[in-house]
């Protein structure tokens, strides 16, 4: 039988093809060897620890930042709105808030999905700062503790002094509070827990993120940090595997299990004091 091999193709722009081909090296499963053999399409090469390679090139076709398919469906549904009001259906107002949830729907896959790719492209360029963990959370937490549905609860520590990326940290938080508001969303009496205490580990502190959502299901719990897993309909799939990236780089770690206490999803940050 003929052996066959595949293949999936990601267009990118606004960034390099040097630095792209280092964010996949630094993202893949083992690490990655980056070469530079050149030629007519000016092509970086990533080569695995299991043998597997990426091969990033100059494609002509990229013409914005965009993400073609979301655009065009976007596009489509806007091009029919405005058909039936020239036309004076009445109809348009009925699907006008069908329309801009859509939209906002794609504005929010596409922003996610940037964000992401931003993050991955600094990975190694932002400098480490002295900075207060019990301040940050705080922060984080307080734009997300807007809502009438969603309980959130804190409890800190004082003078939690660690070194680190300020920027890329709070995409971490970011990150995990998002995921757990979304995992409580319309459930009664939902709830987020957020923790910040020494940890068992001298020299380390832990953060806590845990709600009363379903938690994750056996099958995809050693997916969960995986490059392009995601539950969530139109995840980009990045969020947790570049969160662990960001804290491999910091000396740090996260994991998950089931909240004892709230029975859903707990992710647990162990990080080093400065």
């Amino acid at each position: 039988m003929k052996t066959q091999t595949f293949g999936i193709e990601i267009e990118l722009n606004h960034i390099s093809r040097e630095k792209a081909a280092r964010v996949i090296a630094a993202t893949i499963p083992g690490g990655g060897t980056v070469r530079h053999p050149g030629g007519g399409y000016d092509k970086w090469r990533v080569t695995g620890v299991d043998g597997r390679s990426w091969s990033v090139v100059t494609d002509g076709s990229i013409a914005g930042p965009r993400d073609q398919a979301s655009e065009e469906g976007c596009q489509l549904q806007i091009q029919r709105l405005m058909r039936l009001k020239q036309k004076g259906d009445p109809a348009w107002k009925d699907k006008f808030d069908d329309v801009c949830s859509i939209l906002l729907y794609h504005i929010d896959v596409l922003t996610e999905t940037s964000n992401e790719f931003s993050t991955l492209a600094k990975l190694d360029t932002e400098e480490h700062t002295l900075l207060n963990l019990d301040t940050m959370l705080q922060d984080e937490i307080t734009m997300f503790d807007n809502r009438d549905d969603v309980a959130f609860t804190y409890v800190g520590l004082h003078d939690a002094m660690v070194m680190g990326p300020r920027p890329q940290l709070t995409r971490v938080f970011v990150n995990l509070l998002g995921n757990a508001v979304q995992a409580v969303e319309g459930r009664g009496g939902a709830k987020v827990y957020v923790s910040l205490r020494k940890s068992m580990r001298e020299g380390y502190y832990d953060i806590v993120v845990e709600d009363n959502g379903p938690g994750v299901s056996e099958e995809n719990i050693d997916k969960l940090f995986t490059p392009n897993f995601t539950t969530k309909s139109g995840g980009s799939g990045l969020g947790l595997a570049i969160s662990r990236s960001i804290l491999d780089r910091c000396g740090a770690s996260i994991g998950y299990s089931r909240s004892f206490t709230l029975q859903g999803a707990c992710f647990t940050i162990c990080y080093p004091a400065a």
